[in-house]
């Protein structure tokens, strides 16, 4: 039993998350289906399409990198608004959510239009209690134009999220809400990750755990 309090200590140095991919694209496999692809995504009113727009290629350094996933014209997911008004896609995680599971959704989008300027954001949705956890802000930019084949600047976003008692058991949701008074909107995204860190036992247990066991390991000395 001497061996336990220096297992305690071992664990306490542990990282207390191990980080699990729930959904990663970057929308450059040319079907519909698999890795890579838009898989998954539905709309209410408007399709969600793969795009190869000669629009993903911005470079801030003359092209020596790329914006975005780093690759220029690989691909994008494309959400084309073709009236005014309110427009909605969204992609459900599989499982559900535990207390204290933190999410990072990270990502980056565009604006290919030719001059409109594109309002959306993007967010993480409890479908089960219908509330937004966490929206970004706008990532709607108007179109910079073609100068020297960099066409357009990307707008990162990276939202945190951690789950509330009131979120376990809750189904996930990934969310594009497109709102304007104009028919010629669009949103495009390079990529979209969404990342997120299993709980493991909370520190309070490991040091009760540790008390225990050294409380134990003095009644067998004695």
């Amino acid at each position: 039993m001497k061996f336990l309090p220096y297992l305690l200590f071992s664990l306490l140095l542990t990282p207390a998350h191990a980080a699990i991919t729930l959904y990663s694209s970057n929308f450059s496999a040319s079907a519909s289906t698999g890795v890579n692809s838009i898989q998954g995504w539905t709309n209410t009113t408007a399709p969600a399409v793969r795009s190869t727009t000669g629009f993903d290629n911005f470079s801030a350094d003359s092209g020596l990198t790329f914006g975005g996933d780093g690759v220029k014209g690989d691909g994008s997911l494309y959400l084309n608004a073709t009236t005014a008004g309110s427009f909605l896609w969204t992609l459900d995680l599989t499982g559900t959510m535990d207390f204290g599971e933190a999410f990072l959704l990270s990502g980056s989008a565009f604006n290919a239009n030719a001059s409109q300027n594109s309002n959306y954001t993007i967010s993480l949705f409890n479908v089960t209690d219908n509330v937004a956890l966490v929206t970004s802000g706008d990532l709607g930019r108007t179109r910079i134009g073609a100068v020297n084949d960099n066409t357009n600047a990307f707008t990162d976003f990276s939202l945190l999220y951690t789950a509330k008692a009131s979120d376990i058991g809750d189904v996930l949701q990934i969310r594009v809400n497109s709102t304007w008074n104009d028919p010629s909107r669009d949103a495009y995204f390079d990529y979209i990750t969404l990342a997120a860190a299993v709980p493991e036992p909370g520190l309070g247990a490991l040091i009760l755990l540790g008390f225990s066991t050294l409380l134990f390991t003095r009644k067998r000395v004695k």
